[in-house]
């Protein structure tokens, strides 16, 4: 378990929110709990909150061009 207080991922969360409004780039889906908590730890670890790290990992796979790979969905 991780020893961080709710009032501080929040904090992080809003911070975040707050940043992606000014830059008029923000577009939301949601995230469910379960996976919102299993991506506490490592955003944790990157200083971010798991709403940012999954942005970050969105825009670093279709920056990549790594849709497909990610997904290994393609027939062929």
């Amino acid at each position: 378990m991780l020893d961080i207080e709710v009032k501080n991922v929040t904090a992080l969360e809003e911070s975040g929110r707050r940043s992606a409004r000014r830059s008029g780039e923000l577009i939301t889906f949601k995230l469910s709990a379960s996976l919102a908590r299993s991506m506490i730890a490592p955003a944790v670890r990157r200083g971010t909150t798991p709403s940012e790290l999954a942005r970050r990992i969105v825009e670093t796979v279709v920056d990549g061009d790594l849709i497909d790979a990610v997904l290994d969905d393609r027939d062929g």
